[in-house]
């Protein structure tokens, strides 16, 4: 008598319920960066304001964020290997939504950076379990499926001048609050739809037809955990490097010295974009909106990028975005009228957009996937000196030059010149070896 495991693949779906695992997760994805990647600069200035704050103490949260976030994320991926994708992205919803509550109740600067804290707990394990679970659901589609799941902050932008609005109307603490809870309430539904691999559940990465491979629904079940030899020549269930493989390849520092430097620019930007054009002449509402403007055009990135990884030399594809990167950042600082927002938002959103899914596809690509979170995880910790020294450079600069440009300008030229560096990526002989695992 056949299980149910058996015979839910033979009810063919319309559509491959490894979409869903993408649309869950670029709900969430939406919903945070309109409540906090983005949504968070639009309170920057009235806190800063309200406490009388150096812009290097509210900036400084920043760097506490992302030193935290490098001292989690490792663990984080080793929970997501271990107990599964969605549990945590349930947790990092919980953890962001009460994080945000938190910072709407600080009286002190310690208060304002325990929210900071809380909501990088959730960070990492959110962002911990998206890429993992899309990686296993998707192989000859996995640029694409990556450049999707990424596509969820496209329009959260547009949404930003409305934060701004809702500050203006009920106070930055009620908006806080406000977002907090409408961020549980949006993203626990959509963290349900987490899962993290399609053997589990009687599929095959890609949507590929069970009745192609041989065996029953007992070796069905199996290739959840140990995949045989067939499974992982096609599909990459469970191949790739140990985590002490990964760590001491040379392709392993490579790849975090080259996502370290890039994530420079954005993570200046993500502190400091609605401020800095405020400081140069734009209004409340029209610097917010330039956040629209970059995430639209940032799509071109995240969905491109991914389309390309699937078909083209990726240490070519990367290196075009850390160049387009550094343009971006030199646009930035030559802007004197609205229209120059658009070359810039081009420029530096295909540069942040398409190093999303090729964060991951890299990874899988030169590491496997056995131990993809973890090995995520540990490149994160890695790049964390990057983004502890990013705010307070540019905090410290508005400081003492009364303009963030300095920073940008200093940040524009560390990129340009490390864009040849993908070039120079080699797989690990581990990986290229025939059998490894």
């Amino acid at each position: 008598m056949e299980t149910a495991t058996a015979t839910a693949p033979a009810r063919r779906r319309r559509i491959f319920p490894g979409w869903y695992v993408v649309g869950g997760a670029m709900v969430i994805h939406f919903s945070v960066s309109v409540a906090f990647v983005y949504g968070f600069q639009a309170f920057f200035n009235p806190i800063t304001q309200h406490f009388g704050w150096p812009r290097t103490v509210t900036a400084g949260a920043f760097s506490l964020q992302r030193l935290e976030g490098g001292f989690v994320s490792p663990i984080a991926g080793l929970l997501v290997d271990r107990v599964g994708t969605r549990s945590m992205a349930v947790a990092g919803v919980l953890l962001i939504g009460g994080g945000l509550v938190v910072l709407s109740q600080i009286q002190e600067a310690w208060h304002y950076y325990l929210g900071f804290i809380v909501i990088s707990l959730g960070m990492s394990a959110t962002f911990a379990s998206f890429p993992a679970a899309v990686v296993h659901w998707f192989v000859r589609m996995r640029g694409r499926a990556l450049g999707v799941m990424s596509s969820g902050p496209i329009p959260s932008g547009l949404f930003v001048p409305l934060v701004v609005l809702l500050i203006e109307v009920v106070g930055w603490r009620n908006a806080l609050l406000l977002l907090g809870l409408a961020f549980v309430a949006i993203g626990l539904p959509a963290a349900t739809f987490i899962r993290h691999h399609p053997q589990t559940y009687g599929y095959r990465p890609d949507g590929d037809p069970v009745e192609d491979d041989p065996g029953t629904t007992g070796q069905l079940q199996a290739a959840a955990g140990t995949p045989g030899p067939q499974d992982r020549t096609r599909h990459g269930a469970a191949s790739g490097l140990s985590i002490r493989q990964a760590v001491t390849s040379p392709a392993f520092w490579l790849l975090a010295l080259i996502f370290g430097v890039h994530q420079m620019g954005p993570g200046a930007l993500f502190v400091v974009q609605i401020p800095y054009f405020e400081s140069i002449g734009f209004s409340s509402q029209a610097a917010a909106s330039t956040l629209g403007v970059f995430t639209v055009l940032s799509g071109i990135g995240r969905l491109g990028a991914g389309y390309l990884m699937d078909k083209w030399d990726r240490k070519k594809i990367v290196a075009g975005l850390m160049a387009s990167n550094a343009v971006g950042l030199l646009v930035l600082v030559n802007i004197t009228d609205y229209w120059m927002v658009f070359p810039f938002a081009l420029f530096f959103g295909i540069a942040f957009g398409g190093m999303i899914p090729g964060r991951s596809i890299l990874i899988s690509e030169y590491f496997g996937i056995r131990n993809f979170a973890s090995v995520q995880g540990i490149i994160n910790s890695v790049d964390v000196v990057f983004g502890i020294a990013t705010p307070f450079i540019v905090g410290l600069s508005f400081d003492l030059a009364g303009s963030y440009q300095p920073a940008f300008l200093g940040i524009a030229i560390l990129i340009a010149l490390s864009t040849p560096l993908p070039l120079l990526l080699r797989k690990p002989r581990a990986l290229a070896e025939p059998g490894a695992s």
